[in-house]
């Protein structure tokens, strides 16, 4: 909160230019005026009058509070002192106050707008954004898993002009700008971010993952700790972003065409997928630490939890329905269908 504090300080310092510093200038003065002069012409009729009054005095003047534990008694204090020091606190006040007001506005444009930096940590990152119900279900989906509910989300595109306000009442950040620049995601704080999701910026076009090869390459090369996920147009180019050091490469059209002909020869596929990959209703897909020393206990203690066991991840690699007597290695995960995610 402080260092929040200290750079909106900075920040404002530097949009208010020189003004900030004749304003200051202008109220110090007042300031020094209205306790001197309120000590000089008082002090006679109170003697025991002491500076720290006189400044109490002056303060609440000057912000037109107007207490009524002090006031001037005598015709200078009332006449000389005390008007002028209303007058001009109240118009220092009310321009200070506009200076605020105004830079407060920019600010808020620049966030819209993509233009200021966002200083988030372990936050989701969406690069490209399509169409803004494509982004709003990726939203969605995240915030409805446990893993992932009270992360920030960042959205990074070039062409976006203001957030919309559908994602600003969602509390999602932007940042406008080349995703494939450095300079853009740093923005964004990529650095500290745990997760990327890339999107095709032009749906079922299939030049469109030139734009995510590249920025694939750019994550992976300076970030190579950080999770990343591609949304892939064209079958072809899966390996080479796998090539890329993208984590997970998901290719829609391939998706389509394998889920079309299973419905069509086992009736009720289709809902079973679309129940698991939905994070907002039913049953959910999970990848959990694998308990125990063999599949057979690991399904065992899945089981006991409520989970329903499928198989396990390793080395990048699926093994679906192993072997009973199959060891669980160093780094291997559970694949399981749980109402929620399982604590291991």
């Amino acid at each position: 909160m402080i260092r929040f504090l200290i750079s909106l300080l900075v920040r404002f310092r530097r949009t208010s230019g020189e003004a900030l510093p004749r304003v200051t200038l202008l109220s110090l003065t007042l300031m020094f005026y209205a306790t001197s002069g309120f000590m000089y012409f008082e002090l006679e009729g109170a003697p025991d009058l002491q500076w720290t009054d006189a400044f109490w005095w002056a303060i609440v003047t000057m912000t037109t509070v107007g207490y009524g534990d002090l006031f001037p008694k005598t015709f200078g204090g009332r006449y000389l002192v005390a008007v002028p020091t209303m007058l001009f606190g109240i118009s220092i006040l009310g321009y200070l106050l506009s200076m605020v007001a105004a830079f407060l506005i920019e600010e808020r444009n620049r966030e819209l707008k993509g233009m200021a930096d966002v200083k988030l940590d372990g936050h989701l990152l969406i690069i490209h954004f399509p169409n803004l119900q494509r982004v709003l279900e990726v939203e969605e989906q995240f915030r409805h898993d446990d893993k992932t509910r009270g992360k920030g989300l960042v959205l990074i595109d070039p062409d976006l002009e203001e957030l919309p306000p559908e994602l600003v009442e969602r509390g999602v950040r932007f940042v406008r700008g080349n995703p494939v620049l450095e300079e853009t995601l740093r923005m964004a704080s990529a650095q500290s971010a745990s997760q990327a999701i890339i999107l095709a910026k032009v749906p079922h076009d299939r030049s469109t993952d030139n734009t995510s090869l590249a920025v694939t390459l750019t994550l992976e090369h300076i970030w190579p700790d950080l999770h990343t996920v591609a949304e892939c147009v064209d079958p072809a180019n899966i390996q080479l972003l796998e090539r890329c050091g993208c984590d997970s490469v998901v290719c829609m059209d391939e998706l389509a065409s394998q889920l079309l002909v299973q419905e069509a020869l086992d009736p009720g596929v289709k809902a079973l997928v679309h129940e698991i990959t939905s994070n907002t209703y039913g049953q959910e897909f999970y990848t959990v630490p694998t308990p125990g020393a063999t599949w057979n206990e690991c399904q065992h203690k899945l089981v006991e939890i409520g989970a329903l066991p499928l198989g396990l991840r390793r080395d990048g690699k699926v093994m679906i329905n192993p072997p009973g007597s199959e060891a669980i290695r160093p780094g291997d995960m559970a694949l399981c269908i749980a109402p929620e995610r399982p604590v291991i």
